[in-house]
């Protein structure tokens, strides 16, 4: 796979695939032992995390007041929810009374398939891509369930960011009333496109773009907005156990890769420790 070109992500994935596949057989006796085990995968790079700092995340909100969905943003900066369960959020997910939301589901955009008949193997319509395909199905964007437990959560939300989300609600159903019958009301979906649908993510990313070059703030990724909300949860001290119910991790090695915010609440434990068991000792000398 690598000889072909494949990415070490892919390849990452598919092995986890066949170990997990060949470990059901051990089980069921029908090997000795995995063979997967001893193929080894390519060591996944680290990518380098870039959070923004508080000064930058307050001009990226800032900036967004003037974007179709501020609180989109507000709910990526400050939660660190993942592209997808931010665009596949639905009002019934929402309760601005009780102040929670609950990540249910994600959008993605699948690819189609051939909805004709094989004939020699090879599809009907003639066409080699799904998507050319005049009976197509399957693809799109869809909504899904969550890949695992932990990222099917309930996040308590910040006050202001109920109250974005009360204005923001008035909004979207002054838009859907002047749409009419052109409103798409497959979803009542809390950030939904120009029509109603979904949000395609490639337009999610663009406006992300506009959005950090009209804040004047360094070119970061979407997901370094998630990045930006752990590092603030953590820097804030927040317990680790509850960032990662937060944030939806799984693995405590997933935190451990913020070893930029944990250094700075090592340097404030050490600091607090030579306040407690030293100014008042040294105030008496």
């Amino acid at each position: 796979m690598q000889s072909e070109g494949h990415s070490t992500h892919v390849i990452r994935a598919v092995h986890r695939v066949l170990r997990s596949s060949l470990n059901e057989a051990v089980r069921r006796r029908r090997l000795a032992t995995n063979p997967a085990l001893v193929a080894r995968p390519p060591r996944a790079k680290e990518v380098e995390i870039e959070p923004l700092s508080i000064e930058e995340s307050r001009r990226v909100l800032a900036a967004a007041q003037s974007s179709a969905h501020p609180a989109r943003w507000s709910m990526a900066l400050s939660l660190g929810l993942r592209q997808g369960e931010a665009l596949g959020l639905l009002w019934s997910d929402v309760d601005l009374e009780d102040g929670v939301l609950r990540v249910r589901r994600s959008a993605q955009r699948h690819t189609w398939q051939h909805g004709c008949e094989l004939v020699d193997g090879q599809p009907a319509c003639g066409h080699k891509r799904g998507a050319e395909c005049d009976r197509r199905t399957g693809g799109g964007l869809v909504l899904v369930e969550p890949k695992t437990k932990a990222s099917k959560r309930t996040i308590v939300l910040p006050q202001p960011l109920i109250d974005e989300l009360r204005t923001h609600r008035a909004t979207v159903n002054r838009r859907r009333l002047a749409a009419g019958e052109g409103w798409d009301t497959t979803h009542d979906l809390v950030f939904p496109a120009a029509a109603g649908g979904l949000v395609d993510p490639a337009r999610d990313n663009a406006e992300w773009n506009r959005l950090i070059e009209a804040a004047g703030v360094r070119d970061v990724r979407l997901h370094d907005a998630r990045h930006t909300a752990a590092t603030l949860l953590l820097l804030q001290n927040v317990d680790i156990r509850t960032v990662m119910s937060i944030m939806g991790w799984t693995e405590m090695a997933t935190a451990q890769r913020y070893t930029h915010a944990v250094d700075e609440l090592r340097r404030r434990a050490a600091s607090q420790m030579g306040a407690l068991l030293w100014d008042e000792r040294l105030g008496q000398l």
